[in-house]
This record gives structure tokens, C-alpha cells and sequence, in this order.
């Protein structure tokens, strides 16, 4: 358990952190704050608070919450939703990314290399070609459904009988196709809803590299953050068709994630494990049951959504069944 002096000193850094980010946005865009904020949408601020936390704690991005949250909630459009995850997601999860490389100081850095190769291509083919390809109901429920294959997987990866490694073997050729495959759902993920790189990256980590949960989720949150910075950079410079209604809502929701995404990122690097374990399966189980309530569903549609969801599955599961072999010896967890 870490002392008090260090969890303070994290807290203070942070706190810090969130001061001067705050000045220079009172500088620089409090016009454009104010006016947000005075909308009728400035509920997502609120909604973001918990959305930041989750991202920086979590192996869930702030999109998890944005996303339903927004289409549901407020009633927007799933295009309009993604653009608003990625745009906040790459102000939060930047600040919780920082937090985690000043804090963590062995992270996989060759997995980070190759797992970006297939997200930020999967991430440009989402965002050029295939978001125009999807219709918006289908969009929101594949979500769910990427929610519910998560959760089954988070929870293999939390069964006693799944052992830890200290270190992953990234070297063999099975290895880098398998975390290049997963980086390019991942991406793929992010283009179409704004998350996803997260939970990918997590899965190819906890499950199929049997890393640390902890470890696996501080990773998580950088490739997220870098997958966000990209997306942002696509759609607001290059494509140039981010809707108008996404700066109102990253305005009024910017200054609560600044502190929230980091917060989430001290919680997870101290708090038990199981307490995170029982919050993601909350948070998991509410988006499950209003999509259910409040998505109306095709007929004709649900074969294809059941294929997609067992294919994913099966992959997954193979991820846990059959697991890398390492070089150095498993640690029972």
C-alpha cells in the first residue's frame, strides 16, 4: 500500500497540473466556456465528469460514457456523439497520459509502437470511408454489443485462476500480427464511435499476454489518447466536418475533465482492483439495459448483429484459452 506522502504528492501534482490548465483556458477561452455553459446542453459537463474519471481509471474511455450518454441522454446523433468523444477524450486522456508517464515507469513500449500501427490505420479507414457506410442505430448497438464482449472478457481477466506476467515476449512474428490485429479493431472502433483502442489494447494485454490488469489499463488509456489526438486531427483539419455542436459541447465540458481523466488515472494506480472491477460491470450492465429500452432493434437485423457478436467472442475467448507463451515464468495472481 503506498504512503500517505505519495498519494499527497500525486494529488498535489495534479492539482497543480489542473490549475495552470485552468488559467490558461480563463486566458485564452473563457468567452467561449461562458457561452457553452450556458446552453441547454451544458449537462455534459456533469455527464463528462464521470466520463473523465472513468477514462483515467478505467480501461473504458471517456467515449463509453460519452457516447450513450449523448445519443440517448440528449438525444444526439451518433456522428456528432463520436466527434464530441474523440475531441474531449484527446484533452482528458492527454491529462491523465501525463499523470501515467511521469507515475508509471515500465510500461511495454514496444507493444505501444506496434498496436499504434494498426489503430491509426483502422482509425483512418473508419473515419474516410466506412463511417458513411453505417447506419446510426446499427452504430449505437454495435457499441453495445463491444460493451457486453468487453465485459465478458473483463471478467476472465479478473478470475483467480488467470496468471500474471512481469514482461511480454513482443519479438515473434505471432505475437506482432496478433497486437497489430487488435490495434486495427481497435482503431476501426475509435473511427466509428469514438472509443474502443482502449478496450482492445486491454484485452490483447490482460488477456492474451496475461499482463497486469493495472499495467494493462495504464497502457490502455495512452494508445486511447493517442488514437484521440489523431481522430481529432482528421476530423477538425483534414476532413474539416466535425458538426458545429461538438466545439459548444468540448467547451463546456473541458474544464471538467482536465482534473477528472488524471483523478481517474491516481485511482486506478491505488485502489483495489476489485472496487474498479464492480464499477466497470455497473457501468457496463446500465449501457446494456438502455439500449434495450430505449433502441428499437431491426428483425431482420439481429442475425447479423448475432454473427458480429459470436465472431468477436470467439476471438476473444481463443485470446484467453490460448494465451502467448512468454519467456519468463507466470506469477499466480
Amino acid at each position: 500500500m503506498p504512503s500517505r506522502h505519495t498519494l499527497a504528492r500525486d494529488f498535489y501534482l495534479i492539482l497543480l497540473y489542473a490549475i495552470i490548465v485552468w488559467a490558461l483556458m480563463a486566458v485564452f477561452a473563457w468567452d467561449s466556456i461562458w457561452q457553452a455553459l450556458q446552453q441547454k446542453t451544458n449537462i455534459v459537463a456533469a455527464v463528462m465528469g464521470l466520463g473523465s474519471f472513468v477514462a483515467g481509471a478505467t480501461c473504458l474511455g471517456g467515449g463509453a460514457v460519452a457516447f450513450p450518454a449523448l445519443t440517448k441522454m440528449m438525444g444526439i446523433d451518433p456522428f456528432t456523439a463520436k466527434s464530441f468523444s474523440l475531441a474531449i477524450q484527446s484533452a482528458g486522456m492527454t491529462s491523465a497520459s501525463l499523470f501515467i508517464l511521469t507515475a508509471v515507469k515500465q510500461l511495454p513500449w514496444r507493444f505501444m509502437a506496434l498496436y499504434l500501427k494498426g489503430s491509426l490505420a483502422g482509425l483512418l479507414v473508419a473515419l474516410l470511408w466506412l463511417d458513411q457506410q453505417i447506419a446510426a442505430n446499427d452504430i449505437r448497438i454495435i457499441f453495445t454489443l463491444f460493451c457486453l464482449g468487453f465485459l465478458i472478457v473483463f471478467i476472465l481477466a479478473n478470475r483467480h485462476a488467470v496468471f500474471v506476467r512481469s514482461h511480454i515476449n513482443t519479438h515473434t512474428y505471432k505475437s506482432q500480427s496478433v497486437i497489430i490485429t487488435f490495434g486495427l479493431v481497435g482503431g476501426l472502433s475509435s473511427g466509428l464511435m469514438g472509443s474502443g483502442a482502449d478496450l482492445l489494447a486491454f484485452c490483447a494485454l490482460a488477456i492474451y499476454f496475461r499482463l497486469s490488469i493495472r499495467i494493462a489499463t495504464q497502457v490502455s488509456i495512452l494508445m486511447m489518447t493517442a488514437n484521440s489526438l489523431v481522430g481529432v486531427a482528421v476530423q477538425f483539419w483534414w476532413l474539416d466536418n466535425a458538426p458545429a455542436l461538438t466545439a459548444q459541447l468540448w467547451y463546456a465540458a473541458v474544464p471538467v475533465v482536465i482534473i477528472g481523466a488524471p483523478i481517474g488515472a491516481l485511482v486506478c494506480k491505488y485502489i483495489s482492483q476489485r472496487l474498479l472491477f464492480v464499477f466497470v460491470i455497473i457501468l457496463v450492465t446500465i449501457e446494456v439495459m438502455t439500449t434495450l429500452w430505449l433502441i428499437p432493434v431491426e428483425n431482420s437485423k439481429i442475425k447479423y448483429y448475432a454473427i458480429v457478436f459470436i465472431f468477436a467472442l470467439s476471438g476473444l475467448f481463443l485470446s484467453h484459452w490460448y494465451p502467448h507463451k512468454h519467456l519468463d515464468h507466470p506469477q499466480s495472481s
